[in-house]
């Protein structure tokens, strides 16, 4: 699915991609035919290419937290281990996600604000906060099912 959008003052592409429409800026960028995205116009009119996800999806999941509590995140925010955040590979920054603990039936919502976890074997990392209301500090590691919201 593809939506028209008219480039306002003060948009980036890279907030566009992150913060508007949870796509990946590369995409964007492509699919538009930007020879160079710093020079983006008020006015400028662009395609945007939604995602589509595909239903529940069963994930493994870990979890981070003070060794990475202050530092940069992939979104450019700092990590907060208490925030609602996770780390997945692929889905594009800015996408809200719903997990569910199917053990305990716990569920929250979240948003990817980081790339990894860089762990064979494992799908997504939580921060600690979403970890402990999901009962996953303990165990450290265990399965999720993830919902994309968008």
């Amino acid at each position: 699915r593809w939506v028209d959008y008219t480039i306002k003052e003060k948009d980036t592409l890279w907030g566009l991609a992150v913060k508007k429409f949870h796509v990946n800026v590369d995409d964007l960028i492509r699919d538009n035919g930007i020879q160079d995205p710093r020079k983006i116009q008020p006015g400028q009119k662009i395609r945007v290419r939604l995602p589509s996800y595909p239903g529940p999806m069963k994930v493994v999941a870990s979890w981070y937290g003070k060794e990475h509590h202050g530092r940069a995140m992939a979104n450019g925010e700092i990590f907060d281990m208490n925030a609602a955040t996770i780390a997945h590979k692929q889905i594009p920054l800015g996408t809200r996600v719903e997990l569910e603990n199917p053990s305990t039936g716990e569920r929250a919502k979240a948003v990817v604000a980081d790339r990894g976890p860089y762990v064979a074997g494992r799908d997504v990392d939580l921060s600690y906060g979403l970890a402990k209301k999901l009962s996953l500090v303990e165990k450290g590691v265990g399965p999720l099912v993830m919902h994309v919201r968008g």
